[in-house]
């Protein structure tokens, strides 16, 4: 549930702040899997996928705003700009603004100082709980025992600090990893070659992760009597 609404929050206010930074908006999309075409916001399609991982605001890159002269017509009627035009810290702006608005979300609900540590801590147990299995079967039967104590509200607050911290991650797939990106072009150098080792790093650190987390959540799903 918490990470549903984490998808709706952070997909939306990225969607806000690029409208209002007049940036052209290809899709917006809710989920994984099959997806199909449930409205349209403007002339923004709205797809919902059917599995409730993940969402995303697609934006046009350069080359499909000049190839599509419908698309470019619409967009210099309207003036509309390429994300990729803006200044690397505007783009930053667009990319936190979900991360922003989660936060806020989770300090009402909690309070500002819980929920900064509460997110601080996700860091660690990330990417602690990935690499040892006993730690991560501790973070797991601790988060039992919170959905067991605590009241709705605080439980949903709790759990959208940690996907925050996983999405805050320095990593190619997650929002962190498109600030460092971003922070490389600012950088007087040449990046195209750092960007692409980070890329591919940051991709194979993800599937690690994520197979270490769902290896961890089968094992602590089995009944022992089954062992």
């Amino acid at each position: 549930m918490s990470n549903i609404v984490y998808c709706f929050i952070d997909v939306i206010s990225i969607g806000a702040i690029a409208y209002f930074f007049n940036v052209a908006i290809k899709k917006i999309s809710f989920f994984k899997g099959w997806q199909k075409t449930i409205f349209y916001l403007g002339k923004v399609p709205i797809l919902l996928g059917i599995i409730p991982v993940g969402a995303g605001v697609d934006f046009y890159s350069y080359q499909e705003f000049v190839v599509d002269i419908e698309v470019y017509d619409r967009s210099s009627l309207f003036q509309k700009k390429l994300l990729e035009d803006l200044h690397p810290l505007q783009k930053i702006t667009i990319c936190l603004s979900g991360s922003f608005a989660v936060f806020f979300v989770a300090a009402i609900v909690l309070n500002p100082l819980q929920a900064s540590l509460l997110t601080l801590k996700g860091f660690e147990q990330v990417i602690r709980g990935s690499l040892d299995s006993e730690y991560a079967m501790a973070l797991l039967k601790a988060a039992e025992n919170t959905i067991n104590d605590r009241e709705f509200s605080q439980i949903f607050a709790i759990f959208l600090t940690k996907f925050l911290a996983l999405n805050l991650l320095p990593l190619a797939s997650f929002h962190g990893g498109f600030v460092i990106r971003e922070i490389f072009y600012l950088l007087p150098i040449r990046t195209s070659n750092v960007s692409q080792g980070f890329m591919i790093v940051s991709i194979c650190i993800s599937f690690a992760i994520a197979f270490r987390w769902i290896m961890m959540l089968i094992a602590y799903s089995i009944p022992s009597t089954w062992l």
